[in-house]
């Protein structure tokens, strides 16, 4: 994909019909390390279908979350392996 070359689409023709997340996963997605990206914006649909998923379980979350219960056990380990995993960036960030 090469802009110079004219076999790359505008950017931000991509982005005003699919969305920036959309272009962002797509990239990702078509992109394996070290390889050329064969950009094709049908492959865009994935991407937007995507976001979309994220964004729908956002908003689920955002809504129900007064009645979401949660076991308090269960959190507590997640944020036990958490804070774990973190603890030594965590340290780090404190010391600056």
């Amino acid at each position: 994909m090469s802009k110079s070359l004219g076999n790359s689409p505008d950017p931000l023709d991509v982005i005003s019909e699919y969305g920036a997340d959309a272009l962002r996963f797509t990239i990702i997605y078509l992109a394996p390390l070290g390889q050329d990206v064969m950009f094709s914006t049908d492959k865009c649909d994935i991407g937007r279908n995507f976001a979309n998923k994220i964004w729908n379980a956002g908003r689920f979350l955002l809504m129900n979350a007064q009645t979401i219960k949660l076991n308090n056990e269960l959190l507590d380990k997640h944020i036990d392996f958490l804070i774990s995993g973190y603890n030594p960036a965590l340290i780090k960030l404190l010391k600056i």
